[in-house]
């Protein structure tokens, strides 16, 4: 087990205007895997909301560049694009009261759901060009979107016509696609990699939710479970390998990594109780949460190094933590809960948005 070593630093400036995020040149940046010095400090931060108590990190993209929800004064939620020259800046809605924004690409496209005038839920895509863009449904009332890949394709789930959940994916030019089931009635979609491989969740015909993914022109596969009756896959990465949580056979929730040649492998926990798994870098380098004493902690999972507790951000009133995605740099966004300051028991908890970056050595071989 590596011995890290970790330190906070506070709230970071943020903003509710309509300045635009930056968009940066990617001729000047690579994909590349840069390899993590273990032994090195691991710099924290929280990373501010739009002006209310509470925000999440959902993604980072490999230039930094960070995605989530915050509230503003008011209480409302709105998805928000960071990085560290603009500060936080809202992304708006399509209309409604509310938005959150869950992943961003390289090519700094953000995706979501915001409310509509209507009060339902619309999927969107943002981008600096044009704006949040209503992506719409499979004929239902509600959609939301979870996942896109460098390519601009989005996938999510979706109402269809008769009120059911389902998986869908979505390009320019063809619009919304249902990408079925296992033979029950619902499924959803939580990632995409650049090669168009989807993964998610989906019923089979006993009703039990399994991890699932879709390739080969989305035909789709069950990846099983690690010996209990439910699993649900929440990312993908470049090379193919998926993170997300199964029930082992005596119950218990845990983190699993798999792939094409080892199935599926549970990543175990910081405290042997609960874990799950929501984010991957094409390193294979694994970030979630796991039941550490009687809270929640974030916890990134390296192949040598096994499962690493990251703790909290900030020096005070802190209680819990989650990640949920790591890029190809070392950086880990997720959530802090603060016990907000004055009070002494969990009626006023604030979650905030943090980043924890890792000091690296250059890139892999």
């Amino acid at each position: 087990m590596a011995t890290i070593l970790l330190s906070g630093t506070g709230l970071m400036s943020c903003q509710e205007d309509p300045l635009t995020p930056t968009t940066p040149n990617l001729q000047e940046h690579t994909a590349a895997v840069s390899e993590i010095n273990f032994q090195g400090e691991v710099k924290s931060q929280l990373i501010g909301t739009l002006g209310g108590f509470d925000s999440d990190a959902e993604a980072i993209n490999n230039h930094g560049q960070v995605a989530g929800w915050s509230t503003i004064d008011s209480g409302a939620f709105r998805a928000y694009m960071w990085d560290e020259h603009t500060g936080m800046v809202s992304l708006g809605t399509l209309g409604g009261e509310h938005s959150e924004a869950f992943d961003i690409n390289d090519q700094s496209q953000v995706v979501g759901y915001s409310l509509i005038g209507s009060g339902h839920e619309h999927a969107f895509r943002w981008d600096e060009a044009g704006g949040m863009r209503d992506i719409g449904t499979l004929g239902g009332d509600h959609s939301r979107a979870y996942g896109t890949n460098s390519h601009g394709h989005v996938v999510g789930w979706s109402e269809n016509a008769s009120g059911e959940l389902r998986a869908f994916f979505w390009q320019e030019g063809s619009g919304i696609t249902d990408l079925g089931t296992l033979g029950g009635t619902e499924s959803k979609a939580f990632d995409i990699n650049g090669h168009g491989q989807i993964v998610g969740t989906s019923q089979n015909n006993s009703g039990d939710n399994h991890a699932v993914l879709w390739k080969n022109n989305h035909e789709i596969y069950d990846l099983g479970t690690l010996g209990g009756q439910t699993s649900t896959a929440h990312a993908i990465n470049e090379n193919g390998q998926i993170v997300g949580e199964s029930t082992n056979a005596f119950g218990s929730v845990r983190a699993f990594l798999w792939d094409e040649t080892s199935g599926m492998t549970d990543l175990g926990s910081i405290d042997d109780t609960v874990s799950e798994a929501f984010g991957i870098n094409d390193g294979g380098q694994v970030v979630g949460l796991s039941s550490a004493m009687r809270h929640n902690n974030a916890f990134l999972w390296d192949i040598t190094e096994g499962i690493i507790d990251l703790g909290v951000i900030g020096e005070s009133y802190i209680v819990a933590s989650h990640a949920k995605d790591i890029n190809n740099t070392g950086q880990v966004v997720g959530m802090s809960l603060n016990l907000r300051a004055g009070y002494t028991n969990g009626n006023a908890e604030d979650a905030i948005a943090g980043m924890w970056t890792f000091p690296v050595t250059g890139d892999k071989e």
